[in-house]
């Protein structure tokens, strides 16, 4: 059950993750286009990135956060693997009955 909501909070960390930097790019690359006046798509879409960066570095998640949790899930993901690269015989303590 641990395993499973860990791996959970890193798909969703990785996923508001996502989210930020694509919001922040997309913002970066269209700020200069040709707008076309009061129903612009383009602008309607800048806006929806602008809340989602404010929704996410604002009080509720912090990027320290996001970060924190991201490293702390890699540390163990990273722990799991060593060790079951290392697992034998004898640490899993199996019986050679035969």
């Amino acid at each position: 059950m641990k395993k499973t909501k860990t791996i959970a909070a890193f798909i969703m960390a990785v996923v508001i993750i996502a989210v930020m930097f694509s919001s922040a790019f997309f913002i970066a690359v269209k700020s200069e286009h040709d707008c076309t006046g009061e129903d612009c798509p383009v602008c309607a879409s800048i806006s929806v990135c602008k809340e989602n960066l404010k929704t996410f570095s604002g009080k509720t998640v912090s990027v320290k956060t996001i970060s924190l949790g991201v490293f702390f899930i890699l540390i163990n993901i990273t722990i799991y693997v060593i060790k079951s690269f290392f697992d034998t015989p004898v640490s899993l303590k199996v019986k050679l009955l035969n």
